[in-house]
């Protein structure tokens, strides 16, 4: 007997996982292949923005560490290779913007894809961070719809 697929189902809801067991299970309009399951730093130093990240991306099937601080998202990545990291451009000590400069500049940390996280408005902050490495800028308060499907349509396309 063949293993069941596993898929992602986004509804305005919120996001969930669903199976594909062949045998009658059927599975909502729009719903798409899980090919392997997402790997996502979240760099935050907001409890709520962090908690809210966490669970919907872990309702979606992603693997996710936190970081509360540049710092601890370097310490990290020592040990965890994410696909995704989305940061806060606002963090104690070392700015989110630093940060993406530091990961693009290193070989082993480049590759991730990087995704802004902020309450900043307007063109010119949006201008600052893709300047800066990240290849997407996502203003809070976070759509958990859209992040989900923002996570994966983003991983393994980092620039």
């Amino acid at each position: 007997m063949r293993a069941p697929r596993h898929f992602l189902r986004v509804s305005g809801l919120g996001v969930c996982k669903g199976r594909d067991s062949r045998n009658g299970i059927l599975l909502a309009k729009g719903t798409v292949p899980m090919r392997h399951t997402p790997t996502v730093l979240i760099v935050d130093d907001d409890a709520s923005s962090v908690k809210l990240l966490t669970v919907v991306l872990h309702a979606a099937g992603c693997d996710v560490r936190v970081a509360a601080t540049a710092e601890e998202a370097l310490e990290t990545l020592r040990s965890f290779r994410p696909t995704v990291a989305l940061i806060d451009l606002i963090l104690p000590l070392m700015s989110g913007l630093t940060l993406a400069q530091r990961l693009k500049a290193d070989p082993v940390t480049a590759g991730i894809a990087l995704i802004a996280v902020t309450s900043f408005n307007g063109p010119e902050a949006e201008r600052t961070a893709i300047d800066a490495g990240y290849s997407k800028y996502v203003r809070k308060p976070i759509d958990p719809t859209s992040i989900a499907e923002l996570i994966l349509g983003t991983e393994g396309s980092a620039p």
